[in-house]
């Protein structure tokens, strides 16, 4: 699978994108390929672009005192960055790196901030995205407070089913650091809710 840069752009606008924007577009977006566990973004260091993911996976984590947690795994068609460190460019408190080999397109900051002046259709265009991120982001948060840990995988599957279904896939621990706990009891939820029964059992009997 991979995800058109353009494509997506044009439906956050809702009609054709204007010529002159793809043209400035064309010029400023960079193409770059990771291999495997490549390190993206290093903890510490100030991200400087914004990507998107052409194909392949990516992973942001921080490390705080000795225990890694995983903020999010992006696929195909998402954009991704550490949100403090592009917006304020202050050193990253997460690392990204490459779960599988991944090609993206990324801008600059400054040609993402002379962009938004420069083309009120983009600007637009970076609204209606950075608020589908902002939702989203703020349902996980409701959803890992508020629900129990069989019910965080339901959510998870059906959120995200590409995340569990992925191949080769993605390691369970990096799964279960996302949902907030221990690879064992990711591991454990999983298999019983996969685990064949009488055909449509709820998550509470699959996880029982």
């Amino acid at each position: 699978m991979e995800g058109n840069l353009y494509e997506l752009l044009t439906y956050a606008y809702e009609e054709p994108l204007p010529l002159p924007l793809q043209a400035h577009l064309s010029q400023l977006m960079r193409q770059d390929s990771f291999r495997k566990h490549d390190v993206v973004l290093e903890q510490g260091k100030i991200n400087t672009r914004l990507y998107y993911i052409q194909r392949g996976l990516l992973r942001a984590y921080s490390i705080d005192d000795g225990i890694e947690e995983t903020t999010w795994i992006k696929g195909e068609g998402e954009f991704v960055v550490t949100i403090p460190s592009f917006y304020e460019q202050v050193p990253s408190n997460q690392t990204i790196h490459a779960l599988e080999p991944t090609d993206v397109f990324s801008i600059g900051h400054s040609d993402f901030y002379s962009t938004l002046k420069q083309h009120l259709e983009f600007a637009y265009i970076a609204y209606k995205l950075q608020t589908a991120v902002l939702l989203e982001w703020n349902e996980r948060l409701q959803k890992l407070k508020k629900l129990d840990m069989p019910h965080r995988f339901q959510w998870l599957y059906q959120r995200h089913p590409n995340l569990i279904h992925r191949t080769p896939g993605i390691p369970d621990k990096y799964l279960a650091s996302f949902l907030g706990m221990t690879p064992e009891t990711f591991s454990k939820i999983k298999a019983a809710f996969f685990r064949l029964s009488d055909g449509s059992p709820t998550i509470t009997q699959k996880a029982s």
